[in-house]
């Protein structure tokens, strides 16, 4: 059951596992139903200045 908690842990081990075996061409797709949030764009990739972020349930607040 903690597996299927939407943890840190827990997403970027979903995540590795979706990547893992790519390859060339593939076609992956990730779904995230949960809270969002914006932070500061640090690259300036962003026209707004701002990146999406997920926030997992253990999330501290700033």
């Amino acid at each position: 059951m903690a597996q299927l908690q939407p943890t840190r842990k827990n997403i970027l081990s979903a995540m590795k596992w979706l990547v893992d075996d790519a390859q060339p061409n593939d076609s992956l797709f990730l779904f995230y139903s949960g809270h969002g949030s914006q932070v500061i764009d640090r690259d300036g990739d962003q026209v707004h200045g701002k990146d999406e972020a997920i926030c997992p349930l253990d999330t501290k607040a700033a």
